[in-house]
């Protein structure tokens, strides 16, 4: 297999015009000022490319004290109040202290944080299965 690099500082040479079967991302959609712009590269980079083209986008979902169901409406509460994430201990802090104990969030150079419904949103929008 061939792999190409890409980083617009260390390895800027990639050419962003080619077609790739697999485009991967590791720790990177955090840090993206204007991750739509991202999404539509990478959606570019495999379009016509085979048709089973890969994106394999990896980051940490946001962490919240209530989880929200990808296909939930707006208007519908979390599954339950007495429900939480297994890997956040139980509190009754509410959600803005489960968020400011997320060790994730510290590094300030992550600007945006992603929820599963992020993910369908960004999914549907691309036609990405």
């Amino acid at each position: 297999y061939t792999v190409t690099d890409y980083d617009p500082i260390y390895f800027p040479s990639a050419d962003l015009t080619a077609k790739y079967d697999f485009v991967m991302t590791t720790e990177v959609v955090e840090h993206l000022m204007d991750p739509l712009s991202a999404f539509t590269l990478f959606d570019n980079l495999i379009s016509a490319s085979q048709p089973n083209g890969l994106i394999g986008i990896m980051t940490q979902f946001r962490q919240t004290s209530t989880p929200i169901k990808p296909n939930q409406p707006d208007d519908e509460p979390p599954y339950s109040s007495s429900k939480i994430h297994p890997w956040l201990p139980p509190n009754n802090e509410g959600e803005e202290s489960t968020f400011a104990r997320w060790q994730y969030k510290r590094d300030e150079t992550h600007i945006m944080f992603y929820s599963p419904r992020t993910w369908q949103y960004v999914s549907e929008r691309f036609g990405w299965n």
